[in-house]
């Protein structure tokens, strides 16, 4: 179906590997909605009343269009909420949030110890120290 779209997001639904998710490494035959798709349903949510949306479930910020959406969300008034494990956010995506209508960003951080938390992540990279900074980035910011 034209609906689906393999090169908006990868068959890996999240960036981090945590043993105890379903989600992140472990490959995923299940395609991403396209850009226009999402936007249709979140229209269409929209006119039936919908008031809320909530981005969440594997990561959000694998999308390369996830400001755009983020943008799309706002412009129809959408209280937004996002959850993240906060390794992914660019500038571009801080801004979509700043100037859009979301009402609260939950980032997973599962242990204050970097071992451990790469350990519960599943990574062995920089994440730790990303998150921090992002975190720290949005807090200074009035992220809520």
């Amino acid at each position: 179906s034209s609906d689906w779209s393999s090169d908006v997001c990868s068959s890996d639904l999240c960036n981090a590997n945590c043993p105890f998710c379903l989600q992140g490494t472990h490959n995923s035959n299940i395609g991403c909605l396209s850009t226009q798709k999402i936007k249709e349903v979140l229209l269409d949510a929209k006119k039936l009343g919908a008031f809320s949306v909530g981005f969440d479930g594997g990561e959000i910020c694998l999308r390369e269009d996830a400001s755009e959406i983020i943008s799309y969300a706002s412009s129809l008034g959408f209280n937004i909420s996002i959850t993240t494990n906060g390794h992914l956010l660019t500038d571009q995506i801080i801004n979509a949030i700043l100037r859009g209508t979301v009402s609260r960003v939950t980032v997973s951080f599962h242990s204050a110890d970097k071992d451990i938390y790469n350990i519960l992540f599943g990574v062995t990279g920089d994440e730790f120290d990303k998150a921090i900074q992002n975190i720290t980035l949005m807090k200074r910011l009035g992220i809520n």
